[in-house]
């Protein structure tokens, strides 16, 4: 009688790599600077790799701004002197081993004009499989003299260039600053932008309309410093004039919050925007074209047509309003949707015909959705 061997699975390949927050990424390189300024013959690519920071290294998570900053403070910090040279690229372009030659032979042999190199690939999620695994196959042994520096929107593991990591790789994941640090980082930008920053309420009033979205805040800021003279400090009514214009952007928090089901925050922001001027007309149609676009996100656009609540227009594949959705579709079921919108299509009818209060109905439609009821 035969005997049947049992088959084995393969080994997965143990990964090294060590998460970092911006913070503790941040320490890592001063000390790796401080190395470099003390014994000048160190390259970058070594004095970060003993400081336990090895390449390649990924940054990533939905702050662009910081992450862009970050990339450009490393570019400045180690690669801009006459010995060193800097190299961008970005993704989608990346679709064949052709297009990543260069890269390559940069990771494989050091520069005949430069001692130390940085490469960066911006949005490295989007690398094509075939370029991914002939960068792959560059990555070990890791490069002394080129240091190779990539984005994402997220750590996304099944990416072509992402799943094909060495196993020794460094992770600095850029999540949402807290209210505290976000109230401080606001502070330090309106400075930054040569006003004496902003008025207690101004700040609290900007955060509670664009939340975390740094990206927002940066543009706004920026516009708001700008109208205010550098001996004075932005108030709350400049931002009540120049930013509280879209109840789009106003309200992607509030949308949030209702996604959470915190139905008594979502309540408490309606009544705040409605406060500011928006008519709960305007925050309904909002909250419906934020439903539609999760259905039409999800790629099943007959359920609007199958429940006879409308066609998909093309403005639900904005790109703008999307990427302020994020995965915000992940809360709700094919049902609750649907239920949601209904929700929503009364509550017009109300606001047009009903002798309450239109706050009272635009309430009681937030709470209904929020608590999925």
């Amino acid at each position: 009688m035969a005997v049947s061997k049992k088959k084995t699975s393969p080994k997965k390949k143990s990964s090294s790599s060590k998460k970092h927050t911006p913070e503790s990424a941040l320490t890592i390189f001063r000390q790796a600077a401080d190395a470099i300024e003390n014994e000048p013959t160190l390259s970058p690519i070594q004095a970060l790799e003993n400081q336990g920071l090895t390449s390649p290294i990924l940054l990533y998570g939905e702050q662009h701004v910081r992450i862009k900053r970050t990339v450009t403070w490393i570019r400045e910090k180690f690669f801009s002197s006459s010995s060193a040279s800097s190299s961008a690229y970005f993704g989608q372009d990346l679709s064949s081993a052709k297009a990543v030659s260069n890269i390559i032979e940069s990771l494989r042999a050091p520069s005949l004009f430069a001692q130390s190199e940085l490469i960066v690939i911006y949005e490295a999620d989007k690398v094509k499989a075939a370029a991914a695994q002939a960068l792959a196959d560059a990555l070990t042994p890791m490069s002394t003299t080129a240091l190779l520096l990539m984005t994402a929107a997220k750590f996304n593991q099944k990416a072509p260039l992402l799943s094909r990591l060495p196993a020794k790789h460094a992770l600095v994941a850029f999540e949402d600053l807290s209210p505290a640090i976000l109230r401080k980082w606001i502070e330090k930008e309106a400075r930054s932008g040569g006003c004496q920053g902003f008025d207690a309420d101004a700040a609290q009033l900007l955060m509670r309309c664009y939340g975390s979205d740094v990206d927002a805040l940066s543009r706004e800021i920026s516009k708001l410093s700008l109208l205010t003279k550098p001996s004075e400090r932005i108030s709350k009514k400049l931002v009540q004039e120049l930013s509280l214009k879209s109840p789009e952007v106003a309200s992607f928090e509030l949308m949030k919050h209702i996604a959470r089901g915190n139905a008594s925050r979502a309540t408490r922001m309606a009544n705040d925007l409605v406060a500011q001027g928006f008519h709960p007309l305007q925050l309904s149609s909002f909250l419906s074209r934020c439903l539609r676009t999760i259905i039409a996100q999800s790629g099943d656009g007959s359920t609007l047509a199958d429940e006879n609540l409308g066609a998909l227009p093309s403005e639900l594949g904005n790109a703008w309003f999307t990427r302020n959705l994020g995965p915000l579709g992940s809360s709700f079921s094919p049902k609750q949707l649907r239920d949601s919108i209904e929700v929503l299509r009364k509550l017009d009818f109300q606001l047009k015909d009903s002798g309450l209060p239109p706050t009272q109905h635009l309430s009681m439609a937030v709470q209904r959705i929020s608590l999925r009821n």
